[in-house]
């Protein structure tokens, strides 16, 4: 499953790698006009803006993190907002295309303190630690049993005082009829074929899969990791729910516990 998994997004890297990282009609296909890009970065600079505001006034920040990381960077969306706020920044992803897209993207628009790499689940490919680490719309595509691996990686990642901020889905809202429909195509590849061509779409395009996490075992996690959790900011959707897990590596917070109960 972790192969199909990891095939399927470099599938749509080279197919839909805008898409693919928002799924926003606007960013469909290989390449987009210099006015979608341009839209397609904007989001990223929005989101970044939020990201600081929200870090400042949850773990009282002033002045730029020394490094950062960006942990399922795709094409590099938020690598220039980054680029721009902190003194050096590393992107990150399983998918030999999307560090490709990503590199130009730090080429094109002149991120000279942004490097990209190749990772696997063991963050291979990373060295050393970082204080400020990201993630948004990821985790949510990596099954649970394969991400709460790579969430303690990341946790063992931070410096002392270092913040981690990371996005996960926590509730589905979907019909169960949507539910069941998506794993039979997961199933049954001729169904997802088929309904792939009846949406105008090609064949061969992979099912984007979403994933729902435990929160009260993603704290644990992060408590067993050394970690405090400083907050948890809901990141409510029409169909899933989610939520953007702030935690730092800091022997003197005490941490908040775990909201939902035992894991």
């Amino acid at each position: 499953m972790t192969r199909r998994a990891d095939r399927d997004w470099e599938r749509f890297a080279r197919t839909e790698p805008y898409w693919a990282v928002l799924t926003d009609g606007r960013f469909r296909g290989e390449s987009l006009s210099e006015s979608a890009r341009e839209a397609f970065y904007a989001t990223g600079e929005r989101h970044v803006d939020h990201v600081f505001t929200a870090l400042a006034a949850i773990n009282g920040a002033s002045g730029a993190p020394d490094r950062a990381l960006d942990f399922g960077c795709g094409v590099g969306r938020l690598l220039p907002g980054l680029a721009r706020r902190c003194r050096s920044v590393v992107g990150a992803d399983v998918s030999p295309r999307m560090v490709e897209l990503a590199r130009d993207t730090c080429r094109r628009m002149e991120l000279h303190n942004a490097q990209v790499v190749r990772i696997d689940d063991r963050l291979s490919g990373l060295d050393g630690e970082f204080d400020f680490i990201h993630s948004v719309i990821v985790f949510q595509h990596i099954a649970p049993v394969r991400g709460e691996g790579i969430v303690e990686r990341l946790c063992a990642r931070l410096t002392p005082g270092g913040v981690g901020a990371l996005h996960f889905t926590t509730a589905a809202h979907e019909r169960r009829s949507a539910l069941v429909l998506a794993a039979a195509r997961d199933a049954f590849r001729p169904l997802h074929m088929a309904l792939n061509l009846m949406r105008g779409r090609p064949a061969g395009q992979p099912l984007m899969r979403m994933h729902v996490y435990s929160l009260p075992r993603l704290c644990a996690i992060v408590e067993r990791q050394g970690c405090s959790l400083l907050d948890v900011s809901p990141l409510p959707d029409a169909a899933y729910e989610g939520a953007l897990l702030w935690i730092r590596r800091d022997a003197d917070t005490l941490p908040i516990g775990c909201p939902g109960g035992t894991p």
